[in-house]
């Protein structure tokens, strides 16, 4: 017990955590000829398979100060390495300039994200120019990944699974996979999502009325975008109760990057994609024998026979949690980047996530609850 009372030694105790991580990843990435073997050793010394979850409620301040209190040291450690020295390669002249295109970027939006933003900043001691950036970077053309998707409908019970396929963050991304449960005070929706910490938008959301939004990425905007796509994202679920809400709101989205964002209502059960080409207006496309798929090509009226995620899918009839996630771990549908691997089942109230091993689809899936039954508990 005096052990968890006295403060600076937990302190040390943190930073040697810390550092040992770092040796890790080190060893993990630059040793020549060890990096499969030493990654597979890291990981499973460390043992990581659970994500962080953390709980906010209260105003946009309330909220960021919250956030940036309880994930300080990984929101320091993304900002630093990844933001800093991955994304802007370690370059101050490009660092600036991508700072203030972001700072542009915010201008033009609700200040409430901001206000967070800099909520998170200040208690987390991180520099905000570095979380602005991180905020915006696929908005700014600074790099591109790969996802997989599969949105499924049987007897009224829908079913919104995504792989989360990046480039891990510079080594820490299967580390810092963060649960969000935010309960806002501003006539906003209660949300659940996934991050990664520093994050204002997510990546996969979903709200209380069953509203759930997934992210995959279609190209590089050229840093031609009018509003940061994570937040858009986020926005949408805290204000939007209905599929035709939601859509209303994503095809009068203003220019920016190439998407496809699935779209789920598990109260109607509609569900659709939403493509963003470059050149090209919003395309919506539907779901077709109760499954409905996305990668990161553009399908609209195409045909999806060389689709490997539409073709296994449909192979293994996904439209239960087993057969998604057997399809999530096909070889044809897995990429060796998966981050974390998730499933909204929202008439369970409860979702599925597996992460910390990479591939994370081939870990093991927990399951967690989804919506406390009283919206003050926590």
């Amino acid at each position: 017990m005096k052990f968890f009372q006295n403060k600076p030694l937990i302190r040390k105790v943190r930073i040697r955590v810390l550092l040992l991580v770092l040796a890790s990843i080190v060893a993990v990435n630059f040793i020549p000829g060890g990096k499969d073997c030493v990654r597979r050793l890291v990981w499973t010394c460390m043992g990581i398979s659970f994500p962080t979850e953390l709980e906010l409620k209260g105003s946009a301040a309330e909220m960021g100060t919250e956030y940036g209190n309880s994930l300080k040291y990984s929101i320091k450690i993304l900002s630093q390495i990844y933001v800093k020295r991955i994304l802007c390669s370690g370059d101050q002249n490009k660092f600036d300039s991508c700072a203030g295109k972001s700072k542009r970027l915010f201008s033009e939006i609700d200040p409430a994200w901001t206000e967070e933003l800099e909520a998170i900043a200040r208690a987390s001691g991180t520099d905000l120019d570095a979380l602005l950036i991180g905020n915006c970077f696929l908005d700014l053309g600074l790099n591109t990944a790969a996802c997989r998707q599969i949105i499924s409908s049987e007897n009224g019970k829908m079913l919104h699974a995504h792989n989360m396929d990046w480039d891990n963050l510079g080594g820490f991304g299967n580390l810092m996979v963060t649960v969000l449960r935010r309960n806002p005070d501003r006539d906003r929706f209660r949300t659940v999502s996934v991050i990664f910490p520093g994050m204002l938008g997510a990546l996969d959301i979903i709200n209380e009325k069953g509203i759930s939004l997934s992210f995959n990425q279609l190209g590089n905007s050229d840093g031609k975008s009018k509003m940061p796509i994570f937040i858009k994202m986020r926005d949408i679920a805290e204000t939007c109760s209905s599929f035709e809400e939601a859509e209303a709101e994503i095809m009068s989205l203003p220019e920016g990057m190439p998407f496809s964002i699935g779209l789920a209502d598990a109260g109607s059960c509609k569900s659709a994609v939403f493509e963003r080409d470059m050149g090209l207006g919003i395309c919506r496309r539907d779901m077709s024998g109760g499954i409905l798929t996305a990668d990161n090509s553009p399908w609209h009226g195409r045909s999806m026979a060389t689709c490997a995620v539409d073709k296994i899918a449909r192979e293994k009839n996904a439209r239960s949690v087993d057969t998604i996630i057997e399809t999530l771990r096909d070889p044809q549908v897995l990429l060796e980047c998966n981050i974390y691997s998730l499933i909204w089942n929202f008439k369970d109230n409860s979702f599925l996530i597996a992460c910390g091993d990479i591939p994370a689809a081939c870990g093991k899936y927990r399951e967690f609850e989804l919506f406390h039954s009283d919206p003050g508990e926590f």
